[in-house]
């Protein structure tokens, strides 16, 4: 039998883990309240998705991002909504402590006028990587992700106006195993060999992790830049190689892929891009059915 000091210990943890998920609880809903309640735009709202919520520390994040014209007139705006300038990205964790990512004001890019029809929406496909995943999400956890976009209303003396999306909640797990050897790779051999090393020796250190870590979520970006490298200093047939290792493989460069295998085949005098894939054009002889003999029954 349990004595008494045992049995007021067990219902005292219990009460103190109760508590804590209530605080826990309601502190995370005055959090989503002031976040929601930043947006100063009555006239657009921005919206935010991502294919999946779960990714791997420092993994690149592919996201959709819609801006809607919710008023029944048209708008103009100026600004450039993608990344850079206009748009903000701002993560919270589980605990409330904020990451920001933001370009900055650049002057030398000239603002677009952009003009939307009533309930119009402009959708653009943008991609957190390495860098930018790792300052929004520098630990393993939850967090909470949104994008801010300022803009000015295309008329004179026009206040310069802020919508907030709603956020979006990913969750970030540390790598292990292989994945955590693609990462080890990755921050402790790669990434401090690029500032410093030669052309030939930054060209080696890619290609080992190319050629080890296929099976990693890492592998994909980083054999696109490897292929991305070889083409610009025109090693055109190394390039394909690379490119041609990605051309079955469904991620945010799909299609710089198979329009760089394009034009390499033309800079290369193939007659066809290199590809991995059924190309949709393919004619298939397919054999006429054959009918059965007439049989006679008697």
């Amino acid at each position: 039998m349990l004595s008494k000091w045992r049995i007021f210990s067990i219902l005292g943890t219990i009460i103190v883990v109760i508590y804590t998920v209530l605080i826990s609880g309601f502190q995370q809903n005055i959090y989503l309240e002031k976040v929601v309640a930043r947006s100063q735009s009555p006239n657009l709202t921005l919206a935010v998705s991502a294919s999946k919520i779960e990714y791997l520390r420092s993994e690149p994040i592919p996201l959709k991002l819609g801006l809607v014209n919710q008023t029944a007139q048209s708008i103009s705006w100026l600004g450039v909504f993608n990344l850079g300038r206009d748009i903000t990205l701002i993560s919270h964790n589980s605990g409330g402590q904020e990451f920001r990512w933001e370009w900055g004001s650049i002057g030398l890019i000239k603002l677009r006028q952009q003009t939307m029809s009533a309930g119009e929406q402009i959708q653009q496909d943008v991609l957190l990587d390495r860098d930018i995943s790792g300052q929004l999400f520098p630990n393993p956890g939850r967090y909470y992700l949104q994008v801010e976009f300022d803009y000015n209303l295309a008329s004179e003396g026009s206040p310069r106006m802020k919508v907030v999306s709603s956020p979006i909640t990913f969750e970030i797990n540390e790598p292990r195993g292989s994945e955590l050897a693609a990462y080890e790779y990755i921050r402790n051999v790669l990434e401090p060999a690029l500032p410093s090393t030669n052309r030939d020796e930054e060209l080696r250190i890619r290609r080992y992790f190319s050629d080890n870590f296929r099976d990693s979520v890492y592998w994909k970006y980083k054999t696109y830049e490897l292929a991305e490298k070889y083409l610009s200093l025109g090693q055109y047939q190394n390039a394909e190689y690379q490119f041609f290792n990605l051309s079955d493989v469904d991620f945010y460069h799909s299609r710089r892929v198979d329009q760089a295998l394009e034009n390499l085949a033309r800079k290369l005098n193939r007659p066809l891009a290199r590809t991995k894939r059924a190309r949709p054009d393919a004619t298939f002889q397919v054999a006429p059915p054959v009918n059965p003999p007439n049989i006679s029954m008697i």
